[in-house]
């Protein structure tokens, strides 16, 4: 499937690896094909967050091992469908403090 949120995904994985978006692939594992630890998946979650104005669950990104894994969440999230309740593991990485939430988006 390619639409724009994979271009989006694989686009932000690029900019980080400073490498052409066609060299990322979905199937790509992050540490195994494209050299990136759990600090660069975090840092490719930020640059997501500020493209998307998303709020990404903390807690889920150490679970991703993929291109797409991290698409998908990125979806979910978009469709409001992350499964997650109102808690402190869906802080925004910006606000720094885990006690502080970062204002959602009105039902609707």
């Amino acid at each position: 499937m390619n639409d724009s949120l994979t271009d989006i995904v694989r686009c932000a994985v690029a900019r980080h690896l400073d490498v052409e978006p066609a060299d990322v692939r979905s199937w790509h594992r992050f540490e195994r094909d494209l050299g990136l630890n759990p600090l660069d998946v975090t840092l490719i979650a930020l640059d997501l967050e500020e493209i998307e104005d998303i709020e990404l669950p903390i807690d889920r990104l150490h679970e991703l091992r993929t291109v797409a894994e991290l698409t998908a969440l990125v979806r979910a999230v978009v469709r409001n469908d992350d499964g997650h309740s109102d808690d402190d593991s869906h802080v925004r990485f910006g606000f720094g403090h885990p006690s502080t939430k970062a204002p959602t988006r009105p039902a609707g």
